[in-house]
Formats: structure tokens, C-alpha cells, sequence
């Protein structure tokens, strides 16, 4: 299992050279038995976490792009009649494991110069700070859209930055995640 203490002491390995720095989409899932699952299968809040991501750009051809999400999701069948069979990865990972993968992908260096921090913890302090807008997201059942990335993934997450702070802030145990297989 990891832990946030085995987390920072890999930090620390990779600080000094001792680790190599870089996960991929595959080691990241395949430890905790993801299902492939088709669009029509996903529960509604799964769908919803899609349906508002890929309405904007991938899926543009169902609905109407423009419409509000309240909208949007009041379309759900619309969408399961054309994307239905299209196919998606669902991952329960655990809560440490996601925070290592971000710490772990290409653009963390980024990311802490970004912000300004030279940790994991401040990066959750920053994460802890923004928590007041953050508490529409009281399931846990939307979840987040990992990076689709071939090879060493650029960024953890395609979308749901929001969800995925609210979540690290109330302790859940493990982060719902979609992905393309």
C-alpha cells in the first residue's frame, strides 16, 4: 500500500537521484483491477462526469454543445443512444497512489515552480486552501477523467481538478477514475 510517508520518501529518492521520475497510464491502473466498461453501462454520475467533458470538443455531434450543463445532463438518454457502446476504463485508486502518480508525472516540476512550492505538502496546503468552492462535490461518485497519454503521462488528470481536491481534502480513501483503454 502506499502511504503519504512512502510518497515523500520517494520524493526524496527521486531528489537525489536515486529514482527514475515518469509513470504510464497503464502502470498506474492495472494494480487495481480496472473494468472496461461501455458508456451505457457507467452509473449516471459517471456518464455526467463524460457527458460534460466530451460535450465541449469529442462529442459535439450529440446535443447541443452550447447548453448549459444542467442541460446537458437532462440529455443523458440522447447521449447513451449514440455513444452507448463506446468504451471506458473505471478505477478505484487509492488516494496515495494518485497523489504518487502526480508527483511522478512529466510536468510536476512544472507545476511546484507554477505555484511557487518545493512539495507535495505545500501543493496539498495550496489544495486544502481552495476547499471552500469545492464543496458541491459531496459524492463520491463523479469521477475523474485520467490523462490519456501514450507513454509517461504529461499531466494525472484530463479533467476533474476540482473534484479530485475536494475529494484529497476529505480523506477519501480512493479517487473514482475514467479512462480510455
Amino acid at each position: 500500500m502506499v502511504t503519504l510517508n512512502k510518497v515523500v520518501a520517494r520524493l526524496k529518492e527521486q531528489a537525489a537521484g536515486k529514482k527514475a521520475k515518469g509513470i504510464t497510464l497503464h502502470d498506474l491502473v492495472t494494480p487495481y483491477s480496472p473494468k472496461i466498461v461501455k458508456f451505457k453501462g457507467l452509473a449516471v454520475e459517471q456518464r455526467a462526469a463524460l457527458i460534460l467533458y466530451m460535450a465541449e470538443g469529442a462529442w459535439d455531434d450529440v446535443g447541443s454543445p452550447s447548453a448549459t450543463p444542467k442541460r446537458l445532463l437532462s440529455q443523458d438518454q440522447l447521449f447513451v443512444q449514440a455513444k452507448g457502446n463506446t468504451k471506458f476504463g473505471l478505477v478505484y485508486i487509492p488516494r496515495e497512489a494518485m497523489l504518487d502518480a502526480l508527483t511522478r508525472t512529466t510536468s510536476w516540476d512544472q507545476t511546484k515552480a507554477d505555484y511557487g512550492i518545493s512539495s507535495l505538502e505545500e501543493y496539498l496546503g495550496i489544495m486544502n486552501e481552495a476547499q471552500g468552492h469545492l464543496g458541491k462535490y459531496k459524492s463520491d461518485k463523479w469521477p475523474v477523467i485520467l490523462s490519456g497519454d501514450k507513454g509517461k503521462l504529461d499531466e494525472l488528470l484530463q479533467d476533474g481538478w476540482h473534484r479530485f481536491t475536494a475529494y484529497i481534502n476529505r480523506g477519501l480513501k480512493t479517487i473514482p477514475c475514467l479512462f480510455y483503454p
